[in-house]
């Protein structure tokens, strides 16, 4: 789940929400609970042809690109209790954003938000049956993410507006996508320490306060909520749990 934008200028798509909000959360979430059926789909298939020692090196993975730079997120927002993704969607919200976390706060908090989306389709996950015949095993699943570090790739060259002092330290300072397409491939293969976790640097790290504060859990709980309400306008038949 690799497709984002980091766009600095205010655009709305024709559905009515800021692009980066579309394009790296909303679609991101969309296409995230569209597949997980073909996923456990492929589980069941391959289930009934392969040894029980290849079944654990096949299980199917969702992986999602994620970012470090969530950890700079200011994301005032979230003390809106009413509907933060609203709250995200008009102009004036994201002038202040701007002056108050920079051209980066934006693409910083969607990239937050892509961290929920993880840990929220690895809690909707189906489990394994074990022994005792309880569903308390180990997820049918595996859905992570990964973030691949600053990489010399074309996501800041595409859009306008970027300073070119970003440009630069990217040039100087960043990864090959070599580099990070490794980071990605290692999240494909991880075993079930890596459900529903942020990784980087080819290891599960605590995504930070940010993620895991004692205030969060219930911003994420709403994010997610608002975000599945306005992808049920889009297909009112989506599924969300299993």
């Amino acid at each position: 789940m690799n497709a984002g934008i980091a766009s600095v200028e205010w655009n709305k798509t024709d559905d009515g929400w800021e692009r980066s909000l579309q394009v790296n959360v909303l679609s991101l979430a969309l296409l995230g609970l569209e597949l997980l059926p073909l996923l456990l789909l492929a589980r069941s298939s391959s289930d009934l042809t392969l040894s029980a020692k290849s079944k654990s090196k096949t299980k199917p993975h969702l992986t999602i690109l994620a970012s470090d730079i969530h950890r700079t997120a200011k994301f005032p927002e979230r003390h809106n209790a009413q509907d933060i993704l609203s709250s995200l969607n008009t102009h004036s919200t994201w002038q202040t954003s701007q002056k108050l976390g920079g051209p980066t706060e934006r693409y910083a908090v969607t990239k937050l938000f892509d961290i929920y989306t993880t840990q929220a389709l690895a809690e909707i996950v189906p489990r394994d049956t074990t022994k005792n015949n309880e569903r308390n095993g180990d997820p049918a699943v595996i859905v992570n993410c990964v973030a691949p570090g600053f990489c010399k790739s074309n996501l800041l060259s595409r859009e306008e507006g970027i300073p070119w002092v970003v440009k630069v330290v990217q040039w100087v300072t960043g990864r090959t996508v070599e580099e990070g397409g490794k980071t990605v491939v290692d999240a494909l293969v991880r075993g079930v320490e890596s459900h529903g976790a942020w990784m980087e640097d080819l290891v599960v790290r605590d995504p930070g306060e940010i993620v895991t504060g004692p205030d969060m859990a219930r911003v994420r709980e709403q994010v997610w909520g608002e975000i599945v309400d306005v992808l049920r306008g889009v297909e009112p038949g989506l599924r969300t749990e299993y």
